[in-house]
């Protein structure tokens, strides 16, 4: 596998020798491109012993490129290209150890083919947008990710019903507990309620059943419940069981009987509800 160093400078390679000669670069390239290319026809041409081209291609980036590093090494190539020109063929070892040195610091480019590489991603990205096989890469990610979401909406959704069913179902045996204790309370409070009107009494009655009692009058008469209790602010269970009693048509005595309770009770409780009466 190429590295990205050589991959660069085979597309720098491709680069025209007319295009090498000016000092604009093409579109897609700079002049970090140009200077990398002319190093390598540089070194080609010292490979094949062709000095003047050679020189040519490093007196071009000597004078075309902007940076000062740039052209200083150029120089130090130029100068020792220039010292290999001039040794004589009767010391071949000693040209030819120069030369592989030559050639391997200007090669030696990976620095200079990064920079390229780096401020040219943008002609890789032009290429990959104008790339069909990358649009369809994006509609199909587009149409996955749909299908994921739609499939997960539809089972939050799925799970949603489920919960409230489970809801539902749950309210629906709440409502038939109520109904059924509702109805139970009201069959208690029915009970004393005919029990009273007969003739009977309320003695001993629990706080449960007299609570029923009246529940059973509220719930059979709201109109006249509510006209007995609304003038005043609280009433305690007694209290509002009094006023009931009172309602129903019982005197004072009556309803001592039906309480089985003294008379001063009925006047404490007369004088406790007074109080509470709203202004």
């Amino acid at each position: 596998m190429k590295t990205d160093a050589r991959v660069a400078m085979d597309i720098i390679d491709s680069i025209p020798d007319s295009v090498l000669n000016h000092s604009i670069a093409p579109n897609g390239h700079n002049i970090q491109c140009l200077t990398v290319a002319r190093y390598n026809k540089a070194a080609k041409d010292i490979q094949e012993n062709n000095w003047n081209g050679a020189k040519l291609w490093l007196q071009l980036v000597i004078i075309q490129n902007e940076e000062k590093q740039e052209r200083i090494r150029a120089l130090k190539f130029y100068e020792a290209l220039v010292t290999l020109w001039a040794i004589s063929e009767d010391k071949a070892d000693a040209k030819d150890s120069l030369k592989e040195t030559l050639l391997s610091q200007i090669l030696a480019t990976n620095s200079t083919v990064k920079h390229f590489t780096d401020e040219n991603t943008f002609v890789a990205k032009r290429r990959m947008l104008n790339n069909p096989l990358y649009w369809s890469a994006i509609i199909i990610l587009i149409i996955s990710i749909s299908v994921l979401l739609f499939y997960q909406h539809k089972k939050n959704k799925e799970k949603a019903i489920l919960n409230y069913q489970k809801e539902i179902k749950q309210l629906n045996k709440d409502a038939i507990r109520i109904k059924e204790d509702t109805s139970e309370r009201l069959g208690i409070g029915k009970q004393y309620y005919d029990t009273i009107k007969n003739g009977g009494l309320m003695k001993n009655i629990s706080i449960e059943h007299e609570q029923c009692f009246i529940d059973y009058y509220a719930f059979m008469f709201p109109h006249e419940y509510d006209r007995i209790t609304s003038p005043y602010v609280s009433l305690s269970l007694r209290h509002t069981t009094f006023l009931i009693l009172k309602q129903m048509g019982y005197s004072n005595t009556e309803i001592q009987n039906i309480l089985f309770i003294k008379a001063s009770t009925i006047r404490n409780y007369r004088l406790r509800i007074e109080r509470n009466r709203k202004n």
